[in-house]
């Protein structure tokens, strides 16, 4: 080690600067289009949401249509052969073409949620005939004009219809839509289609709040077209209660008119919400507060309806006149029966007496869409992958592993750091990042005496970055049930005061402030925003009633990633494994099991080896002694596993599963009781396990940087693949040499170096996604004879290059990778690595495939050209090939089980009911037969 003048480094995972300054900037200018949108203040050429039911008979809105050749008769848009001036299109010729337009102003839709839809009503007219046609168009960014429906070629009753938009396609400043109608230039031809209800806006999405708090309703007495789709009422805040300003529902219309339709007053409609993309078994439940004024006597009443899945509004609940003067809560499940459909909507409607003296009879407000959970709350993230899930946790900023911690109570932790869910840094800077906040949950009728805790575990730094001075772990609890923003901070920690290789435990006293059916808390972390820094570990998360601050919990659980079924690689070639698997074998497994109980149990551990085929090849059972309450116990697998199998496929997975129990004891989470690994053979070698927990590079002089592979017969080395994780200091620009060598001079004389390849003028390349790895093609394959090769890079100026660097690295009971080395070029002599971890280099050979099943690869070299988009999604993608191919697509999990195969039109794959997570899109181009594989992350 030359520590001074020169030699190897350990970074942080931290973030590109250039990267972090761009991605404070889009984040800016997204909160500007967010404020600039809030509560329909917009200017009103641009608004979004946009919303007409065509009130008023005679002209158009001037502010929300450019084109305005129809005219409003009945609450309907009636199209004719007439033009704005009363002419017959062509000179009354009789000819069929183009007869009426409506074109909207331009809108901004830059503050989309991404559901976007546009709604509305229509139907034949009094003189339509065979062969008229309406059509609705959409601009393009390109100011093109997409076409997305046109009407069926018969004469048709007034019938609703509903599009969903890709935003992606449309997103831009100065959206359009227009109707065309197409028909006969005839004076006699007066009404060929009726329109109304127009709706261009977002579906709702959990968990969705209203109580009108944010209303100014000096200026603004309706309330916001974000969340409603007809809103006859208005808002005040003189019956409003601490937590926001109410609705009220009366005899008059917004013209202050009174109503003359048979008794219905005063509606609430609600935007459409998508109830399929929570699970059957979720409880997602509808709420508001509603109050009977003095003013309403017995023949008044506020009915509620639900849109089922057919179209219909089905009344599912009536309040009447009542003498009670405070709020009534209204709760219902929704994601039920006919009710649990992709446009699911609600609507209050007043039914009054019009008489002068029958004014204000309702007021409602604390409008709320989302879970409602019970206790026990319980959360270790043993079933989670990446992101937490939907089920409990309303945000997925934070990143799911089982990498950075160190002794974590079970399997999965939370892990808090200055990423966002996309690997990408929040920003410049200190502030806060990451949160996690709960679904809601019903407290109410606790009280303080019911002694409900919440308990949970810690630990700063783990294999990550340790939190500096001024960084914190923030706890907050939401104190007010009407209020979704109103937390106070009940707990906070400085880093200063926990150990970073062990979880400490915090117990936190819920008192009565909190104790109301939409209690909420939240996890964030304060902290530098430019990459993967100050990390905080949490898990094993508790809130129940009867508890006491330092009780445990009955439960048994495995922690840690074992270590690979091979030695000494994680992943390697079938061919070459299979020279001598004796020696590519790992005889022994180190697996950590915990016992969260209070007193000692015997615990009983296994593992099951499954073949790609499924079919179980090898079983291993042993028991371990008493293991103390609140310790972690190693359990030895020291048995040799065959792994054998008849498939020949390029890519192979075995699957380890690892059990631990206790005999007549109860375990009260038997989630994190089972851990499944897998094994991969495919065309690449691999030391590490596919995750970076710090970075490495050759500091202070120029040098080299070599990782040994062994090859047990003959190969083809095609390229290379690496993981570059992005530094606090930019090197995008430097430069650098890929090197393959067939010997480094290991003997400590600086000779014997025989180079096979060079790349030179090599830069890092990143993907700006967790432990995204960049994919270099060599421009001619290397023939290596059997023997050890390297494989690495060299540098002739100084700066960190900061390749990802795997901490869990654990080979023949060192975390030192024996097979590195690197170089200082002024001393010219190969050393063995001295820092502990596996880098992320992994050669490739014998045939060149895309990323394998398994893995987080991303192909950088790419033949031909997918797009994909969005991603991350829910319940579409749109996949489009070169020359508006049609491909064939198969969607996969991991393991390579293939969920969906089909051949898509219109560009579009709508997604089957799957857990969140990451999955494998096959794309196969019809024209040349090649596949490419990209990932997918569906969330929810």
């Amino acid at each position: 080690m030359y520590a001074q003048s020169g030699g190897e480094d350990k970074i942080p995972l931290t973030a590109n600067p250039k990267l972090a300054e761009s991605v404070s900037i889009l984040n800016q200018s997204f909160q500007n289009v967010l404020a600039n949108n809030k509560l329909g203040k917009t200017s009103e050429s641009k608004r979004f949401p946009f919303i007409d039911y065509f009130s008023s008979n005679g002209e158009l809105n001037d502010s929300l249509w450019q084109l305005k050749e129809v005219k409003v008769l009945n609450r309907m848009a009636v199209f004719n052969a007439q033009n704005e001036s009363g002419n017959t299109y062509n000179g009354n010729t009789g000819t069929y073409g183009v007869t009426d337009i409506l074109l909207s102003k331009d809108i901004d839709i830059r503050s989309s949620n991404g559901q976007l839809f546009i709604a509305f009503a229509y139907q034949t007219g009094s003189t339509w005939q065979l062969g008229d046609s309406l059509t609705l168009e959409l601009r393009t960014p390109s100011g093109n004009y997409q076409s997305v429906w046109k009407s069926p070629d018969n004469a048709i009753s007034k019938v609703d219809v509903r599009i969903p938009l890709d935003v992606t396609q449309f997103l831009d400043p100065n959206f359009a839509f227009r109707f065309i109608a197409y028909s006969r230039a005839a004076v006699a031809n007066t009404e060929t289609f009726l329109l109304d209800n127009i709706v261009l806006a977002d579906k709702l999405t959990l968990s969705f709040y209203d109580n009108f708090i944010e209303l100014d309703v000096t200026n603004s007495f309706y309330p916001s077209t974000k969340y409603w789709q007809q809103a006859q009422t208005f808002v005040t805040d003189t019956f409003g209660l601490a937590g926001g300003s109410v609705v009220v529902f009366d005899k008059f219309n917004n013209d202050s008119s009174v109503y003359s339709n048979n008794g219905f007053a005063d509606t609430l409609h609600s935007q459409p919400i998508d109830l399929t993309r929570v699970e059957l078994s979720d409880s997602v439940y509808l709420r508001f507060l509603y109050k009977s004024m003095p003013a309403a006597d017995n023949t008044d009443s506020l009915m509620l309806e639900f849109l089922n899945n057919i179209g219909e509004w089905i009344s599912v609940w009536q309040a009447g006149a009542s003498t009670n003067t405070s709020y009534t809560t209204f709760v219902r499940q929704i994601n039920i029966g006919r009710f649990r459909h992709s446009n699911f909507q609600f609507r209050l409607i007043n039914k009054c007496n019009y008489s002068t003296t029958d004014t204000l009879q309702f007021v409602a407000t604390g409008f709320n869409i989302g879970y409602k959970l019970t206790l026990p709350f319980i959360e270790d993230f043993s079933t989670s992958t990446l992101l937490p899930s939907s089920k409990l946790w309303k945000d997925k900023q934070v990143y799911i592993n089982n990498d950075f911690a160190i002794g974590q109570p079970s399997v999965n932790v939370a892990t808090f750091d200055g990423l966002d869910v996309r690997g990408n840094p929040y920003g410049l800077g200190n502030g806060y990042n990451d949160t996690l906040t709960s679904q809601s949950i019903n407290l109410s009728g606790l009280v303080r005496t019911d002694s409900t805790y919440i308990s949970f575990f810690i630990q700063p730094q783990g294999l990550g970055d340790k939190p500096r001075s001024g960084d914190s772990l923030v706890l907050e609890f939401r104190n007010n049930r009407l209020l979704p923003d109103a937390w106070q901070t009940v707990w906070n920690a400085s880093a200063n005061f926990y150990k970073t290789d062990s979880f400490s435990q915090i117990s936190i006293f819920v008192d009565s402030a909190y104790l109301h059916d939409d209690f909420q808390f939240r996890f964030k972390n304060f902290g530098s925003k430019t990459g993967n820094l100050n990390n905080w570990h949490v898990d094993y998360i508790r809130l129940d009633r009867g508890r006491r601050p330092d009780e445990f919990y009955f439960d048994f659980a495995v922690t840690n990633n074992p270590p690979s079924l091979l030695t000494p690689y994680s992943s390697m070639p079938r061919k070459q494994f299979l020279i001598n698997p004796a020696s590519n074998t790992n005889s022994t497994q180190i697996l950590n099991l915990k016992n969260n109980n209070s007193g000692p149990n015997p615990l009983n551990f296994a593992r099951s080896v499954f073949e790609p085929s499924g079919s179980r090849i090898d079983s291993f059972a042993n028991s371990l002694g008493n293991v103390a309450g609140g310790e972690i116990s190693r359990a030895t697998i020291n048995s040799v596993v065959s792994l054998a199998t008849t498939l020949t496929n390029d890519s192979l997975v075995f699957r380890s599963k690892y059990y631990v129990n206790s005999n007549n004891t109860i375990d009260n989470i038997s989630a994190n009781d089972t851990l499944s690994v897998n094994t991969i053979f495919s065309n690449f070698y691999a030391y590490d396990d596919g995750t970076a927990e710090a970075g490495y590079g050759i500091k202070n002089k120029p040098g080299a940087v070599a990782l040994g592979y062994t090859l047990g017969v003959s190969d083809t080395l095609l390229g290379v693949s690496i993981f570059f994780n992005q530094s606090s200091i930019d090197v995008s620009t430097q430069k650098f040499s890929i090197v393959v060598w067939g010997n480094i001079g290991t003997n400590g004389n600086g000779t014997g170096e025989t180079p096979l390849k060079k790349v030179f003028q090599s830069r890092p390349t990143y993907t700006n996604k967790r432990n995204g790895f960049y994919y270099l093609q060599f421009d001619q394959p290397i023939i290596l004879p059997a023997g050890t090769f390297y494989i690495g890079w060299e540098q002739s100026d100084i700066f960190n290059l900061n390749v990802g660097l795997d901490e869990n690295y654990f080979q023949n009971g060192s975390r030192l990778n024996p097979n590195a080395y690197f170089k200082i070029d002024e001393v010219g002599i190969w050393e063995r690595t001295q820092l502990t971890g596996a880098l992320m280099i992994r050669p490739i050979l014998g045939k060149w495939l895309n990323p394998p099943v398994g893995l987080k690869n991303k192909v950088s070299l790419e033949k031909w050209v997918v797009a994909m988009y969005p991603n991350p999604t829910n319940y579409f993608v749109t996949i489009k090939l070169p020359n508006n191919e049609q491909p064939y697509v198969e969607l996969m999990d991991l393991t390579g089980k293939v969920i969906v195969a089909k051949t898509i039109s219109e560009n579009q794959l709508h997604l089957p009911s799957v857990s969140e997570g990451m999955y494998l899109v096959k794309v196969t181009q019809p024209s040349s037969g090649q596949t490419m594989i990209q990932k997918l992350l569906i969330t929810y």
